[in-house]
């Protein structure tokens, strides 16, 4: 399982489209844990896991279809 979602993972980096987004969360994260924020960082790393996983649900989706 650990070896699919990896694999799933990497074509979510491979969309182009999805770069914005993953460095903004990124940067968020970074931001938040310089400043010492706990609750920020965990709130945001949640959404991006979130995120992660939405996109890899959906490429499993679409290449069942």
């Amino acid at each position: 399982l650990r070896e699919q979602m990896y694999r799933y993972r990497n074509e979510y980096l491979k969309k182009k489209e999805c770069y914005p987004q993953i460095l903004h969360e990124h940067q968020e994260i970074i931001e938040s844990i310089a400043g010492r924020d706990k609750e920020r960082a965990t709130n945001v790393t949640g959404i991006h896991i979130k995120n992660q996983v939405d996109t890899v649900v959906g490429t499993l989706r679409d290449r069942e279809e």
